[in-house]
């Protein structure tokens, strides 16, 4: 009887501890923001990243399905309404589709196309102490590759995508961000 215990308990041991190190892999971070981004991203020491993004197209994604030729095309398109349709709004808004418990409290729609959209939901590398670590970061959801996510909108698909055909090393230089060595 105690050899089946011990065997019981074991077993549990084992499956809880293949669950706790899947939940790591599986984990959905949460998106922080923009502005999360931006207070460790805007000084010029490590390359004011935030501003970067802050002037590009991207931070002002969402806010173009509001245009007067967003609302054209979508009128066009039998699309009621571009700001609520997820055709437009996974491709303008970063995090679309994610459930509210996964947005973070400085997550803003206004902020369109955010840090997380090419880089991923920040909730797990958004320290300072994990930050430094890339590989660490990585494995806590920082995009090892972001080209994979620039593809997913500039497909061509949309009518409105400025960057057709997609060539990601071109369309880089329009938003690169080093950070300085």
């Amino acid at each position: 009887m105690y050899y089946k215990t011990k065997t019981a308990v074991l077993a549990a041991l084992i499956i809880l501890f293949l669950i706790l190190t899947a939940a790591e892999y599986t984990r959905q971070y949460k998106f922080e923001g923009a502005s999360r981004c931006g207070l460790c991203h805007s000084s010029a020491d490590i390359g004011n990243q935030y501003d970067t993004w802050k002037s590009s197209g991207h931070s002002n994604a969402y806010l173009t399905l509001f245009s007067e030729k967003a609302l054209d095309y979508a009128k066009d398109a039998g699309i009621a309404a571009p700001s609520k349709n997820d055709q437009c709004l996974k491709c303008h808004l970063t995090g679309h589709g994610a459930p509210f418990r996964q947005m973070g409290p400085m997550y803003r729609k206004e902020d369109g196309v955010s840090c997380e959209g090419c880089h991923g939901s920040g909730g797990g590398y958004a320290y300072f102490s994990i930050m430094t670590d890339r590989e660490l970061a990585v494995k806590k959801g920082l995009a090892k590759n972001p080209e994979n996510s620039c593809v997913e909108c500039h497909s061509g698909k949309c009518p409105f995508d400025i960057d057709t055909p997609f060539k990601f090393e071109t369309s880089m230089e329009k938003i690169r961000h080093p950070r300085p060595k």
